[in-house]
C-alpha cells in the first residue's frame, strides 16, 4: 500500500503547546508589463496586423514588423523553425509520452492511461524493482467484471503530535473497504480522501470540505472503531489518521478491503508474475493496459513501477522534421517572392 505521513494543516487552532499549523494570506497585486519598440527599426504594424493578424512578436517580426534584409528574415525563421522543433519533440517524448513513474500498492489493479498512445507508442515496458505484477493488454477499454476479491491487512504504527498518517489504495468502483482502528488512549481524526489533487489540497488545509469524502472521529475506549466506505468512483483513495492533540498516539489499523476486478478475458497479450515485461501496440487501436500488483517486498505493501512509451519512430520523424522542413520551404519562398526585389540592404 502506499504509506506515508507528515504534519497537520490548515486553518485551524494555534496556542501554547503547539497546536494546529495555520495557512497564510498571499496579496492580490497584478503587475503588468508594456512592450516598447524604439529607434530606426520600428516599423508600422499595421501591416503586420493585416498579415499576421495583429501578432507583432514572433514570426510576425520575420514576414512585416521590422526593416530587415531578406537573408535575415530566412535566417530568423529558420531559427524559430529550430527551437519549436526542438521544444516540441522534447516535450512529447519526454513528457507527454516520457517514463512514467507510479505507485502503487499491494493488490491494486490499475488501467495505465498516464504517458501512453497506440498512436505515438509501438510497443510498452513495464519495469518494477520492489514488486511483482501482472501486466495485460486489453483489446478494448477494461470492465469491470463481477467477481471480488477480499485482502486484509493490519498495521501498527505512532502517529506523533499535529501529525497525520494515511495508507493508500487504488479502488475499483464498486470495492468496499472496512477500517477497525485502535488509537490507545486518544482520539484521532479519520479522513477519506480521493484523487492524488484532493490529497494535495487536504495537505495543505486539512479543514478544506471540498478536499475530502467522508470525515470521522475514531478511539478506543470502550472498543475499536470500525469505518464502512463503498467506493463510488475508480480511483486512489487514501485513509488518513490525523493527530490533534498534544501528545502522540499509538495506533493499530485492520483494512478488510473487498475488490471489484476487470475483466481481462478479453487481453490480446499479458506477462505474469514478473518485474519486467515489454508489449507490442496495434496502431491506432483502443488497446489498455492494465497493471495489477500481485506481490511487494516492501514491508508496508508499498510498491513502484514505471511504464515507458516505445516511440514509433518513423512517426516522430514525420511530425517534427518532415513536416517543419515542408513547411519551413515554403515560408522561406513567399518570403523570397515577396521581398526578391527589395533593396538588399534591408526587406
Amino acid at each position: 500500500m502506499v504509506h506515508g505521513g507528515g504534519s497537520c494543516s490548515g486553518g485551524g487552532f494555534s496556542g501554547g503547546g503547539g497546536g494546529f499549523s495555520g495557512g497564510g494570506f498571499t496579496s492580490g497585486y497584478t503587475y503588468g508589463t508594456s512592450r516598447h519598440y524604439g529607434g530606426s527599426s520600428q516599423a508600422d504594424c499595421t501591416c503586420c496586423e493585416l498579415c499576421c493578424k495583429g501578432m507583432c512578436v514572433g514570426l510576425g517580426v520575420v514576414v512585416c514588423c521590422r526593416k530587415q534584409s531578406l537573408k535575415r528574415r530566412i535566417g530568423i525563421l529558420w531559427g524559430w523553425i529550430v527551437v519549436i522543433i526542438f521544444v516540441s519533440s522534447m516535450a512529447t517524448s519526454l513528457g507527454t509520452y516520457g517514463p512514467h513513474q507510479t505507485e502503487a500498492s499491494y493488490s491494486d489493479m490499475i488501467n495505465m492511461r498516464s504517458g501512453l498512445s497506440t498512436v505515438f507508442c509501438s510497443d510498452v515496458k513495464i519495469t518494477s524493482t520492489d514488486s511483482q505484477f501482472d501486466a495485460y493488454i486489453l483489446k478494448d477499454i477494461p470492465r469491470i467484471g463481477t467477481g471480488l476479491k477480499n485482502y486484509i491487512t493490519k498495521k501498527s504504527t505512532y502517529v506523533p503530535e499535529d501529525k497525520y498518517e494515511y495508507w493508500g489504495f487504488y479502488l475499483l468502483a464498486g470495492s468496499t473497504v472496512e477500517i477497525t482502528s485502535c488509537p490507545e488512549d486518544y482520539t484521532l481524526r479519520f479522513f477519506v480522501v480521493r484523487g492524488k489533487k484532493n490529497f494535495e489540497k487536504w495537505k495543505e488545509n486539512n479543514w478544506d470540505y471540498d478536499s475530502y469524502l467522508r470525515k470521522y472521529t475514531v478511539d478506543c475506549v470502550v472498543r475499536s472503531s470500525t469505518v464502512f466506505f463503498g467506493v463510488e468512483d475508480t480511483d486512489e483513495h487514501y485513509f488518513i489518521f490525523a493527530n490533534y492533540g498534544y501528545q502522540g498516539v499509538s495506533l493499530t489499523a485492520t483494512f478488510n478491503l473487498t475488490r471489484t476486478t476487470y475483466d481481462l478475458s478479453n487481453y490480446k497479450q499479458w506477462c505474469r508474475d514478473v518485474r519486467f515485461c515489454q508489449m507490442s501496440y496495434t496502431e491506432g487501436s483502443s488497446e489498455t493496459l492494465v497493471v495489477f500488483i500481485n506481490s511487494t517486498v516492501n514491508s508496508e505493501g508499498d510498491a513502484t513501477f514505471k511504464t515507458e512509451c516505445v516511440h514509433r519512430a518513423w512517426l516522430f520523424v514525420i511530425l517534427f522534421f518532415l513536416l517543419p522542413v515542408i513547411v519551413g520551404l515554403l515560408a522561406t519562398f513567399l518570403l523570397y517572392m515577396k521581398y526578391r526585389d527589395t533593396p538588399t540592404s534591408f526587406a
